[in-house]
């Protein structure tokens, strides 16, 4: 039961490290992770998850609809996170979806 319980609190604990909200922008929700400055301050593996799962996402849904892949450019994780470092520390007050966006355009740039 002791075991049980320390599994629980663990979950709990890595739920709770990383503040997810709804967000409406736009005429849509998006699920957010906070603001770039947030990524800087305080990126844990569950952030670094929701950020990988959103670009992901938006590859699925482009290549359903026209068969293109800019992600087949990228050839790491470690390649994404290093740009939302980057793009974050220029722009902290950005929401890490406008990093992604941004990265995704210039992916489509260079195809």
């Amino acid at each position: 039961m002791k075991a049980h319980l320390r599994v629980l609190a663990f979950a709990l604990a890595a739920m709770l490290s990383c503040p997810v909200y709804a967000q409406g922008t736009a005429g849509f929700t998006t699920f957010t992770i906070g603001d770039c400055g947030t990524w800087l301050r305080a990126k844990t593996p569950l952030m670094e998850a929701w950020v990988l799962g959103y670009l992901s996402g938006m590859a699925r849904v482009v290549y359903d609809v026209s068969s293109a892949n800019p992600l087949g450019k990228i050839t790491s994780n470690a390649q994404v996170l290093a740009y939302m470092d980057r793009y974050c520390s220029q722009n902290p007050a950005h929401r890490p979806e406008q990093a992604l966006d941004a990265l995704w355009k210039e992916l489509l740039k260079t195809q």
